[in-house]
């Protein structure tokens, strides 16, 4: 069985150095904490994928995220 466990967290917007920082960071640690490989950053409109060894995190605007899960059901 796969794991499908994924760590969300939402920020209208990363372009701030500082934020940006601060939200993946906190996504980092919850990932460490939580033994999760996958992560999903919620935004107004940015979007890319962070990765780091075998752990991703996507930034990713809310209604795409929101029209993939309308779709996976």
């Amino acid at each position: 069985m796969q794991d499908r466990r994924i760590i969300i967290n939402v920020s209208y917007e990363i372009s701030d150095p500082r934020t940006r920082k601060r939200e993946l960071g906190g996504l980092d640690e919850a990932m460490d904490f939580f033994g999760c490989k996958q992560a999903c950053l919620l935004t107004n409109d940015q979007e890319e994928t962070v990765s780091s060894g075998d752990r991703e995190i996507a930034v990713i605007p809310l209604w795409k995220w929101l029209l993939k899960q309308e779709s996976a059901t």
